[in-house]
């Protein structure tokens, strides 16, 4: 199976809409998934008007992109700090995650990655959550809707339901431990 990423281009505002389906005859098309434009994932980065493409020969290479997103997104000691907290990265593992849904290739695998993208008290992500949770409630100059956010961007491309995170900043900003 040959599948390409595609994005619009840098700083249309408008979205490039492609076919997706089955390679067909003749040519052999490949099926294209489409990521959204940068000025889309990032408004802030859309200085650039440039295009950009991104091929998978398999869906395997689109899993292992997004664990690499997720290393770098989650490690408890990682290399890019910066990455963590990146709206762009955060953006760009939403989309990877979106893509490993929409082109599982059973209905068992599919509803799997639905699933998982709710963290629940017992994911293993959650010791990272909340530290980031306990950072964000250490800064005086953020409001509550503004960590709430910045929580949210954190665990992309996951969620969490809105009464685990008021537990848990409530937890956190209160020092006692958490139930994960």
């Amino acid at each position: 199976m040959q599948a390409a990423v595609e994005s619009a281009m840098v700083g249309d505002t408008k979205p490039k809409t492609r076919r997706v389906g089955r390679p067909t005859g003749g040519r052999g098309k490949a099926p294209l998934f489409r990521l959204p434009s940068m000025a889309e994932l990032a408004p802030e980065l859309s200085s650039r008007n440039t295009h950009m493409q991104l091929n998978f020969t398999s869906y395997e290479e689109l899993k292992s992109l997004h664990h690499a997103l997720c290393e770098a997104r989650f490690h408890p000691e990682p290399t890019y700090r910066s990455l963590q907290g990146d709206s762009a990265t955060a953006a760009t593992a939403e989309k990877v995650y979106d893509l490993l849904i929409q082109h599982a290739p059973t209905d068992t695998e599919r509803e799997n990655w639905q699933r998982h993208r709710m963290l629940s008290p017992h994911s293993p992500l959650m010791p990272v959550v909340e530290n980031r949770a306990r950072k964000l409630v250490a800064d005086a100059s953020l409001s509550r809707s503004e960590r709430e956010d910045a929580l949210k961007i954190f665990i992309l491309p996951f969620r969490i339901a809105d009464h685990h995170l008021e537990d848990l900043f409530e937890r956190v900003g209160q020092r006692r431990p958490t139930l994960w």
